[in-house]
């Protein structure tokens, strides 16, 4: 029961981490360049920010007419990035429109919300952001990046006694409109998606889990887990599928055991009717055999995982 309730708690903070890399979140020691007709135009931002120069992650070039309004955006996403990373969720509401609505129809205060539960459940998350693109319409803008997560949890695992190691990865794109004198985001859409928590010696052992980027409703799609599985080490999986609402539901688990000589498991899943986006999940626990005496053998967890893959829904013709 205790692995059970485990398990359910870490696939929950799993899907709070998703929703912190699937928004507008990062924070790097290097504001990227705006360029206009060749010549960079520089984010305002601290000295401190600028300690350890970096190359050029995103070039831009804007009409002359255009300069000042880009100057302007690159300022506002370089105050945004650096209130992420310092975690500053007072600041974080203001870069919001009020009636921003994000790409899996959360509003506005219910992704704050989930930016403060990813953060209480790991304080010291990092974000590293490289911006793909940049475009202006007179008052609207769009930014196109990439982004990688890495974190610890802040509690330990009740079984395998450590904190866990997350990491996730994706591909977003913010959408901002000009409100009087500033920016102010209205919109998002996550085009990819992968986090990943580990426990105990789940942390050196290579999990490959995959799922489809896109599926129309009410399709079948099928979710394929391969583990490399050590010597001696018997696993118990489960691949799951959750849409993705407020407040965040945790989906159905059943285990079984991964077969050693495959070390793979599949399943076949019908996406949701509702045409909402969904987070795919593969759960594994890893056993080792341990003799408790002279005639028996124990199986002791000693490692514990959680992947998750988004999938966005498209509706039907």
């Amino acid at each position: 029961m205790r692995k059970k309730n485990f398990l359910r708690n870490i696939i929950f903070s799993s899907i709070l981490f998703s929703q912190s890399i699937g928004m507008p979140s990062l924070a790097i020691e290097q504001i990227q360049l705006v360029q206009n007709n060749n010549t960079p135009i520089q984010a305002l931002i601290p000295v401190v920010a600028q300690e350890k120069p970096k190359e050029t992650v995103y070039t831009y070039y804007v009409k002359n007419d255009q300069s000042e309004t880009a100057n302007e955006l690159n300022t506002f996403l370089a105050k945004y990035l650096i209130d992420l990373n310092s975690h500053n969720i007072q600041k974080i509401g203001d870069y919001y429109a009020s009636n921003y609505i994000s790409g899996d129809g959360f509003n506005k205060d219910q992704v704050i919300d989930l930016i403060k539960q990813t953060w209480k459940k790991c304080p010291d998350l990092k974000y590293a952001t490289v911006i793909k693109n940049l475009r202006l319409d007179n008052n609207r803008a769009s930014i196109e990046f990439s982004e990688d997560i890495t974190a610890t949890t802040k509690d330990k695992s009740e079984i395998t006694r450590d904190k866990g190691n997350v990491n996730g990865t994706s591909h977003n794109i913010l959408y901002l409109e000009k409100y009087g004198c500033g920016w102010k985001i209205i919109t998002d859409k996550t085009l990819y998606e992968e986090t990943a928590i580990k426990y105990g010696t789940a942390k050196n052992i290579n999990i490959d889990f995959n799922v489809p980027e896109q599926v129309i409703s009410e399709e079948d799609y099928t979710a394929s887990l391969k583990i490399d599985l050590p010597p001696d080490v018997f696993a118990l999986g489960s691949l799951a599928s959750v849409p993705l609402v407020y407040p965040i539901k945790q989906p159905v688990e059943t285990f079984r055991q991964i077969p050693p000589e495959l070390s793979a498991l599949e399943r076949v899943i019908k996406s949701n009717k509702d045409c909402l986006n969904e987070i795919s999940s593969a759960s594994v626990s890893f056993c080792e055999a341990q003799r408790t005496n002279y005639t028996s053998l124990d199986l002791k967890v000693t490692g514990i995982a959680v992947v998750l893959k988004r999938i966005n829904i498209l509706p039907k013709r």
